[in-house]
């Protein structure tokens, strides 16, 4: 089987126009978003990330997020997303159970002491707030110290590499994980999209986070057959609030969660 992340480069070399990512009506094309990722692959290959690393990611949905996630993928490490919402103990808990080596996250209070309690070497910061721990780092100053990307990203061909740690939401006391690797993701995205037969032409809402194998699905697996991936950051209250997006975007499709059936039956 081919790895999850060739199959989403493949789609940007032939629709590098297209948008790949509609992310609250801010249209990024298969080529932004695949140079944004090659760009965070370096990043982490810079700041020592090898194949077989964690690397966690805690933070709102955003551009960023989503090609920190695929960059991960590219340089052979490994994902383990938290739920943004998480307590900083439920975080710290996760931390030092996938062993994370780095953190893609937001600035939020008390950052720096994370690397105190976890074993981590390393935190990138979404955006480019400046800071002077030495572990913390920002993305975006990151990247725009690159010099070039020379720098051969690993050659993967292994489809049974682990790609991501998937937790639970820790509703029954600790979050527990599950680990997939590519075989698994191109499986379970290939009987989906076949069962529903998209296409290309395909656009697809969802209201979704990095955090769940439900949202990584969510918003990658149209990234995968080519189409465009719809994503709305806050939840709808109403059903205008769905009709109105899947009018600006041209919506055929959507993924939600059973209780926004409630907001179905309205439509």
């Amino acid at each position: 089987m081919p790895l999850y992340h060739d199959v989403i480069k493949k789609n940007a070399i032939n629709y590098p126009d297209k948008c790949a990512i509609a992310l609250d009506a801010v249209h990024y094309s298969y080529e932004e978003l695949h140079a944004r990722t090659l760009k965070i692959a370096h990043v982490l290959m810079a700041n020592g990330v090898q194949p077989g690393d964690r690397v966690a990611l805690y933070s709102p949905i955003c551009i960023d997020l989503i090609a920190a996630y695929l960059a991960v993928l590219h340089v052979g490490a490994i994902t383990a997303a938290t739920h943004p919402t998480y307590s900083r103990e439920k975080l710290v808990y996760q931390l030092k159970h996938t062993g994370a080596r780095v953190l893609i996250t937001h600035p939020f209070e008390a950052l720096e002491t994370l690397c105190l309690e976890t074993d981590l070497t390393r935190i990138i910061l979404i955006g480019n707030e400046e800071t002077q721990h030495p572990k913390v780092i920002s993305l975006d100053l990151a990247v725009s110290a690159l010099q070039t990307l020379d720098t051969t990203l690993p050659e993967l061909q292994d489809d049974t590499c682990v790609t991501s740690i998937f937790y639970t939401s820790g509703s029954t006391f600790n979050p527990k994980g599950v680990v997939v690797n590519h075989r698994i993701m191109v499986a379970a995205t290939t009987s989906v999209t076949t069962y529903l037969n998209n296409t290309p032409d395909d656009v697809i809402l969802s209201y979704s986070t990095l955090a769940s194998d439900y949202g990584v699905y969510n918003i990658l697996m149209p990234l995968y057959f080519g189409g465009t991936s719809v994503i709305e950051s806050r939840q709808p209250q109403v059903a205008e609030d769905v009709l109105e997006v899947a009018k600006r975007e041209r919506v055929t499709g959507i993924h939600i969660f059973p209780p926004m059936e409630t907001l179905k039956k309205t439509f």
